[in-house]
C-alpha cells in the first residue's frame, strides 16, 4: 500500500532536519512512501529553507506554506486535501522516527481490513529537570498502557485515506480522526513497536501550558462531538496510575504531586473554555520542546 506522510510544522528549525532524515531512512517492506508533505504554518525561522534543501535531495518531499497560523486542524486539512497515498501518516514535527516506525504504523492496516487507524508509541528523551523528565516519562507510560488496551491516536498516527477534512475548530486533530474513523465503522489499533522520540518541556511553566492545552483540546472536542479518547477517560488512567504505584511504590512522592498538577490543568482548561470556546484552536509554541 502507498503512504503519504504529513508533517505539520511551526518554527521547527531545531528538529525538522532530524525528522526528515529519519523519515528518508525508513525501512519499509509492506508499504511504499510516495510523498512526504511538510505543512509550514507561517514559520518565521529557517524551517522553510531547511525543507527546501531536502526537496532538492528527494522529490517525494514537498513544502506547503500556510501564510497564517489557523491551528493544527487547518494544517492537517491541507495535507488531507492533497494526500495521494492509500494510508496517511500524520506526525508531529518535534519528533524523530526509528527506522521501522512507518512500517510498524501501517502493518495493522495492511493486515486487517477492519482497522481504520493506528496510534504509535512516543518515547520522551531527557533534557529537563529530574522531576519534569520523570513527568514526561510517566505521562507517556500511561499513554502506552492505556493505548495497549483501548487504542488511541497521538503524536504519530496512520489512517486509511478516507477522511477528506475535519472542522477547522477541531482542537485535537488526532482525537477527531479517531472519532471520524470509528463513525465509519472501522476499528483502531495500537502499534507498540512504532516508536517515535519527542522531548517534554524543560521548565515548569511550559509543562503546565502543555498539559492545560492537551486537556482543553480533549474537553472541547468531547463537548462538540460527544467522543472522548481513552486517555481522557479518567477511570482508565486512574487504574494505570494505581498499578504503576503498586509496582513502584518509591515513585509515589513524585506521582502524587503530578496528579495534583493534572487536576489543576483540567480545571484551568475548563475555565479557559468557559471564557472563550476557541481558547485552544491555535496553540502557543513551547520553545523548550523544539530541540531534541
Amino acid at each position: 500500500m502507498t503512504v503519504s506522510v504529513g508533517i505539520c510544522a511551526f518554527n521547527e528549525e531545531g528538529n525538522i532536519s532530524k525528522l526528515l532524515e529519519s523519515t528518508l531512512e525508513q525501512e519499509v517492506v509492506t508499504v511504499e512512501i510516495v510523498e512526504i508533505v511538510v505543512i509550514s504554518s507561517a514559520s518565521t525561522d529557517k524551517t522553510d529553507s531547511i525543507v527546501e534543501e531536502f526537496c532538492k535531495i528527494d522529490p517525494r518531499i514537498k513544502l506547503v506554506r500556510e501564510e497564517e497560523r489557523r491551528g493544527k486542524a487547518s494544517a492537517v486539512n491541507l495535507f488531507l486535501g492533497m494526500a495521494i497515498g492509500e494510508i496517511c501518516v500524520i506526525q508531529s514535527a518535534d519528533t524523530v522516527s526509528t527506522p521501522s516506525t512507518i512500517e510498524e504504523m501501517c502493518l495493522p492496516i495492511v493486515e486487517d481490513p477492519k482497522i481504520g487507524a493506528v496510534g504509535g508509541n512516543p518515547k520522551p528523551v531527557p533534557g529537563g529537570s529530574f522531576f519534569l523528565d520523570f513527568a514526561s516519562s510517566f505521562i507517556w507510560h500511561l499513554h502506552s498502557r492505556v493505548s495497549a488496551k483501548h487504542p488511541k491516536l497521538g503524536e504519530i498516527s496512520a489512517h486509511r485515506n478516507i477522511i477528506d477534512s475535519m472542522p477547522i475548530d477541531a482542537t485535537s486533530d488526532d482525537t477527531y480522526l479517531e472519532y471520524a474513523i470509528t463513525k465509519k465503522g472501522m476499528g483502531l489499533a495500537f502499534a507498540p513497536k512504532a516508536v517515535i522520540f519527542n522531548k517534554g518541556p524543560s521548565n515548569f511553566k511550559e509543562y503546565i501550558e502543555q498539559r492545560t492545552r492537551w486537556r482543553g483540546a480533549q474537553i472541547k472536542l468531547g463537548m462538540d462531538t460527544g467522543y472522548y479518547s481513552s486517555s481522557s477517560k479518567q477511570f482508565l488512567v486512574n487504574a494505570e496510575v494505581a498499578k504503576y504505584c503498586l509496582l513502584r511504590p518509591w515513585t509515589i512522592p513524585l506521582v502524587f504531586p503530578l496528579c495534583l498538577i493534572e487536576l489543576y490543568c483540567i480545571r484551568r482548561s475548563s475555565r479557559m473554555l468557559r471564557r472563550d470556546p476557541n481558547s485552544f484552536n491555535v496553540w502557543n509554541s513551547l520553545t523548550s520542546t523544539k530541540k531534541m
